[in-house]
């Protein structure tokens, strides 16, 4: 049968685990975009970047930034997985979910989120 509290024990981790997975998928985000930055320097560290646009519009610029064009789709679709792989551990924590809800907000992400995971680990 049904253990009670199983459903409760496995989505609140989760969903809890999913924010620091996040938090760390951001910072090698971070770490990316700020690699330019000497350490010795007096120039801010920057944490969204406006270089990203222009790197989708203009892949070459990523001389500029001293990054390969690698480790910015590496990171970049790590970071979008980790997003996708949150929304849905969070949708799991909603009581009563539809089956027409759980494909489109916990497969589909969770789906999306994995195949970003195997893009970034080329």
């Amino acid at each position: 049968g049904r253990v009670p509290g199983k459903a409760t024990m496995t989505t609140w981790p989760n969903a809890i685990g999913s924010v620091f997975f996040i938090l760390g998928a951001y910072c090698v985000y971070l770490q990316l975009i700020n690699i330019h930055i000497v350490a010795d320097t007096r120039q801010k560290t920057k944490f969204f970047s406006t270089d990203l646009r222009k790197l989708l519009h203009n892949p070459h610029a990523t001389a500029e930034m001293d990054v390969t064009i690698e480790s910015l789709i590496g990171t970049v679709t790590n970071l979008v997985g980790a997003v996708l792989f949150g929304l849905a551990a969070f949708v799991c924590v909603c009581p009563g979910l539809t089956p027409t809800v759980t494909v489109w907000a916990v497969g589909l992400p969770n789906t999306l989120g994995s195949i970003l995971f195997c893009i970034a680990s080329v």
